[in-house]
C-alpha cells in the first residue's frame, strides 16, 4: 500500500469564543446575568458602569390593525424606578427545624449527657419532623463506648415530643396525629373519639370509609363528625412548618401587560447593571503597541457588549411571538391556551430550535395571570372536530368538568371524555386519567364526598 499526503477540502461549523459566549449568555436567567456581569466588571478594566440604557435599539413597533384581531407590540426596557413593575429578587430566610429544637432542648434543665442524646436524634429528623433511623442506628451513631440504652433513648425523645412544632419526633403518622390530639384540651367535645379512631381505625379513616368507622363505633353522626374534624385539624407534616430552606422568589425576564387594548412586552432589565466601554483606558491603549492583554480585554468587553444586545434581541423576539399566540389564554385562561412547539417559534423568529429551548429552560414571563415558565406555554396538540386543542386547555377543562360535578355522584374517566367528545374533543379513557393524575386529582372512587368531609 502506497502512502501519500493529499490536500481535503471541507466546510464545517466552528464554535467560536463569541459564539460560546453568546450561547451562555442566553441561558443565563437574570439573576445568573446579574451575577455575570458584575464578575466581568470586577475582571475587565476595560469595562465600567453606564448610567443609561444598554446601547440598542430598545423599542420594536409592529403595528397592525386592531378590528381585525391583530396587536400592536412593544418591547422595552423595564425602567429601575417604576416601582410598581419592578421586582427585587427577594430572599427570606429562617432558621432550621434544627436549630428550632436545639435551643428548646438546650433549655431544657437535662445534663450534657441527655443534650447529646438529644442532637443525635434531632440530627436524625427528616425534614418533616418524623425520625426514620432505628434506637439502634442511633446507638451506633452515639458509639458503643457511651453504653447507652434503649430506654434513655426514648426518655429524651419524649422530651422532644414535647417541644415545638407539636408532632415533631414521631415514628410514624399514627404516632404523629396522636402527639398533637393528646394536646387537646379533654373536655373538647368529640376528642376520645378522635383519639379511638386514630388509634384503632386510621387505615379506615384514610379510605373514607366513615360509614364502616360509625358502625364499628356506634356513635352518632355528631359525635363522629367532630372527632373527623378534629382529626383534620392537625398536621401530618410537623417539621414544615419550621422552614428549613431559603424561598426565592422567580425573577421575572419579561413582563407583559395590556395598556389600551395593547399589549406590551418588556425586559427586565432593571437588576442588571448596564455597561459600556471605558473609554479613557481604551484610548490609552491605542498608541501602546506592548499591551496586549489589555487589547485582549477591550476585544472581550467589545464581544459582552455585542453577546448582551443578541441576548436582549432575541429574548424580546420570542417573547413577542409567545405572547401573539397566546393572547387568548392570556385574556381568557387556560381553556383558550393554543398549542405551540418550539419548532413553530424557531421558524418565526429564524432561530435554531435549541436556542428557543435554552430560553424556555429557565426563563420567566410575568403575566397579568401570573408569573410562569417559558416553557409553561408550549405544550403538545390533541386534534379535534375544532381543529388542535392544547394538552394545558384540555386539563383546565378536565378541571372544570370535575369541579362541577355532583359531589354524590362523581363522573368516571369514561364520562369525562364522553364530555369532551361532545365539545369536539377526541381524547381516550387513559389520556384524561393521566391529565387527571397530573394534576393530583383523585379518581373518582376516591372523590366521593362524604356528608362528614
Amino acid at each position: 500500500m502506497k502512502q501519500s499526503l493529499y490536500l481535503k477540502q471541507a466546510q464545517k461549523l466552528t464554535m467560536t469564543p463569541q459564539l460560546k459566549q453568546a450561547i451562555k449568555l442566553l441561558e443565563l436567567p437574570i439573576i445568573d446575568l446579574d451575577t455575570k456581569i458584575r464578575e466581568e466588571l470586577e475582571n475587565n478594566i476595560m469595562l465600567e458602569k453606564s448610567n443609561i440604557e444598554f446601547e440598542q435599539n430598545d423599542k420594536i413597533n409592529i403595528n397592525k390593525d386592531l378590528e381585525k384581531n391583530q396587536l400592536e407590540w412593544t418591547q422595552t426596557n423595564n425602567k429601575k424606578n417604576n416601582s410598581e413593575e419592578n421586582i427585587e429578587s427577594t430572599l427570606s430566610s429562617s432558621i432550621t427545624l434544627r436549630d428550632h429544637l436545639m435551643w428548646q432542648l438546650e433549655m431544657e434543665k437535662i445534663s450534657e449527657k441527655k443534650i447529646f442524646i438529644g442532637k443525635v436524634i434531632i440530627d436524625s429528623l427528616n425534614d418533616d419532623g418524623y425520625l426514620n433511623e432505628s434506637f439502634s442506628t442511633i446507638k451506633n451513631i452515639l458509639g458503643p463506648e457511651t453504653n447507652i440504652q434503649d430506654r434513655e433513648i426514648e426518655n429524651i425523645l419524649e422530651i422532644i415530643q414535647n417541644l415545638d412544632p407539636v408532632g415533631v419526633g414521631a415514628r410514624s403518622i399514627i404516632e404523629c396525629i396522636s402527639l398533637q390530639l393528646d394536646r387537646i384540651d379533654k373536655k373538647t367535645p368529640g376528642i376520645k373519639l378522635a383519639i379511638e379512631i386514630n388509634k384503632n381505625y386510621f387505615n379506615l379513616f384514610t379510605q373514607k370509609k366513615i360509614s364502616k368507622i360509625k358502625d364499628l363505633l356506634m356513635v352518632s353522626d355528631d359525635d363522629l363528625r367532630q372527632a373527623i374534624l378534629l382529626i383534620k385539624s392537625c398536621n401530618p407534616h410537623p417539621g414544615l412548618s419550621v422552614s428549613n430552606q431559603i424561598t426565592q422568589y422567580a425573577i421575572p425576564d419579561v413582563f407583559v401587560k395590556r395598556i389600551n387594548n395593547n399589549w406590551v412586552v418588556e425586559l427586565n432589565n432593571s437588576l442588571v447593571p448596564k455597561i459600556k466601554i471605558n473609554n479613557l483606558y481604551a484610548e490609552s491603549i491605542n498608541s501602546i503597541q506592548e499591551h496586549k492583554a489589555l487589547k485582549m480585554q477591550l476585544q472581550e468587553a467589545h464581544w459582552l457588549i455585542k453577546s448582551l444586545n443578541i441576548r436582549n434581541q432575541t429574548l424580546a423576539k420570542v417573547a413577542i411571538n409567545i405572547v401573539e399566540r397566546q393572547k387568548a389564554f392570556l385574556e381568557k385562561g387556560e381553556e383558550y391556551m393554543n398549542p405551540m412547539i418550539m419548532k413553530q417559534v424557531a421558524s418565526d423568529v429564524d432561530v435554531h430550535e435549541s436556542t428557543i429551548s435554552r430560553i424556555a429552560s429557565n426563563k420567566y414571563m410575568h403575566t397579568p395571570r401570573g408569573t410562569y415558565q417559558f416553557k409553561y406555554f408550549f405544550s403538545s396538540n390533541l386534534e379535534g372536530k375544532k381543529g388542535g386543542t392544547s394538552s394545558i386547555a384540555i386539563k383546565a377543562k378536565i378541571k372544570k368538568i370535575i369541579n362541577n360535578e355532583n359531589p354524590n355522584s362523581p363522573l368516571s374517566d369514561t364520562s369525562i371524555s364522553d364530555r369532551l367528545h361532545l365539545n369536539g374533543i377526541k381524547i381516550a379513557r387513559r389520556t384524561v386519567a393521566k391529565y387527571r393524575e397530573d394534576m393530583k386529582i383523585e379518581p373518582s372512587s376516591k372523590r366521593k364526598a362524604t356528608r362528614w368531609q
